[in-house]
Order: structure tokens, then C-alpha cells, then sequence
């Protein structure tokens, strides 16, 4: 117990010391006024998937706000502290049943999804799934995925949305039919896909 709490801890020094030092080339060096916010972010993201945390929840988010001089706020959103429980048990689900069409609502019970998304059926579109209003979302379609009850491949379609996903602010999806399945997660991280049918959630890893 006492090795595993030293190895986290020594993980958490090696992250901040990482994103100090990346901080301290960045501003503290000589740089010129303006810093250009892509090459900025492409940086950083190099620097995450150099050391493997590119997909534990790390959201690389730049602001331009306009300011005189050229200035830009920068944003590191860290889930991967805050996300203590396991991925294969770190979800939950109600439902509820609004007029005659019944909803399932998904969402991580600890941390957040920070890139969240919804798959369902391409063919028979027994699902429905509205992000929300002001929420942005892409589509990809003809995605083949193997469901874990019985092992038939379905031609999907994945719903990706623009917001980060909580208990607080869970997926909402509609059931058009009693046998429809759902696929949900969090992209970022392969480790955070799930499999909803008849009432069972299960976990479905997908590799890097």
C-alpha cells in the first residue's frame, strides 16, 4: 500500500514538473511579445503524449481574448487527479420515462468525459441524441462495432459534442425501441467506452 501511494505520489511531481518546466520555457525565456497560440498548443500536446498523459483527461483549451499587445489566456484542464475510481466501474446511468419514449441519461460518477460522445445503430436509427442547446457536435458514420453480448458487428454511427460530460451534466439519449444499444464514453481516453442494452452496462475498452 505504502509502494503505490509513493509511485502516485512521485507521478503527480513528475506531471507538475513537467508542466512547470513547459510554462517556464514558454514565458520565462527570451520569447517575442506575440506567441502564436496554435504552435503554443501543439507544444504542449507533444510534451503530454511524450510522457504517455495525452489521453488521461488533459484539455489543452487557448483563449484569444483580444487583449492590447498581443496577449492570449491559456488553459490546462487536468482530469486526471480527480478521476480515482476505475474505468470499468467509473460510470452511471438512470432512466426515465418522458412522454412514451424512455431516456437514458450516462455519466462518469467521479471526474469528467472531456471529449464525450454517443454511437448507436446507422441502419436501424432506434436511438435519438440531442446535445443540447449551444452545445456543438460532429458526426462519423459506417463505424463497425462488435457488440460485447453477442458478438455481431453493426454498421454505427458516433455522435461527437463539443462539452465536457459530468454527474451533473450527463448524456441524455432517447430509446426508440426496447432492444436498441447505445456505445458511450469518453473519446480521449480509450479505456472510458461503454455498451448499453436491455438495462446492462459494460465495458468496452478499445485499444490505442
Amino acid at each position: 500500500m505504502l509502494h503505490q501511494l509513493i509511485r502516485k505520489v512521485a507521478k503527480r511531481l513528475e506531471i507538475l514538473l513537467i508542466i512547470s518546466s513547459l510554462w517556464e520555457t514558454s514565458f520565462c525565456q527570451n520569447q517575442p511579445t506575440h506567441i502564436d497560440s496554435v504552435s503554443l498548443k501543439r507544444e504542449i500536446d507533444s510534451v503530454l503524449a511524450r510522457y504517455g498523459l495525452k489521453s488521461k483527461g488533459f484539455v489543452i483549451n487557448v483563449f484569444s481574448l483580444n487583449q492590447k499587445g498581443g496577449q492570449t489566456a491559456y488553459s490546462i484542464t487536468n482530469n486526471f487527479y480527480g478521476d480515482s475510481v476505475r474505468a470499468e466501474k467509473n460510470f452511471g446511468f438512470d432512466t426515465l420515462t418522458e412522454g412514451g419514449v424512455k431516456y437514458l441519461y450516462v455519466f462518469p460518477r467521479r471526474g469528467t468525459w472531456v471529449s464525450p460522445f454517443v454511437g448507436y445503430d446507422s441502419v436501424l436509427r432506434d436511438v435519438s441524441f440531442d446535445p443540447g442547446i449551444g452545445v456543438s457536435a460532429s458526426s462519423h458514420e459506417s463505424i463497425l462495432f462488435k457488440n460485447p453480448v453477442n458478438g455481431t458487428l453493426h454498421k454505427t454511427m458516433w455522435i461527437f459534442t463539443s462539452h465536457v460530460c459530468s454527474r451533473t451534466l450527463p448524456l441524455r439519449i432517447g430509446l426508440l425501441r426496447p432492444a436498441a444499444f447505445v456505445i458511450f464514453g469518453d473519446y480521449a481516453d480509450p479505456e472510458k467506452i461503454y455498451f448499453y442494452q436491455n438495462g446492462k452496462i459494460t465495458h468496452t475498452p478499445t485499444p490505442e
